[in-house]
């Protein structure tokens, strides 16, 4: 699960980069539910958000608007959105 989050939070720290974020801004992400992820997004959300600078975090059963799709592993992706705040 640790693997999972950490994975997680490289996929978002990239996107921050692409996106020209500045280091001191903060985000709020939600991610769609995924059965497979769900318990290493909840048991390590507090990582998550410390190593991203996210002040609020979700995991929804739909998204609305923009959506960005994550590979976790080959076998595992998850659609998010990450807005600025």
């Amino acid at each position: 699960n640790e693997g999972y989050a950490r994975e997680m939070v490289n996929r978002i720290q990239n996107y921050r980069k692409e996106s020209n974020l500045d280091v001191t801004d903060t985000i709020a992400i939600q991610m769609v539910s995924n059965p497979a992820l769900d318990k290493a997004f909840t048991d390590f959300a507090n990582y998550i958000k410390n190593e991203t600078l996210c002040t609020s975090f979700e995991i929804v059963p739909a998204l609305q608007g923009e959506k960005i799709s994550f590979e976790i592993t080959d076998e595992l992706k998850i659609e998010v959105a990450i807005k600025k705040n």
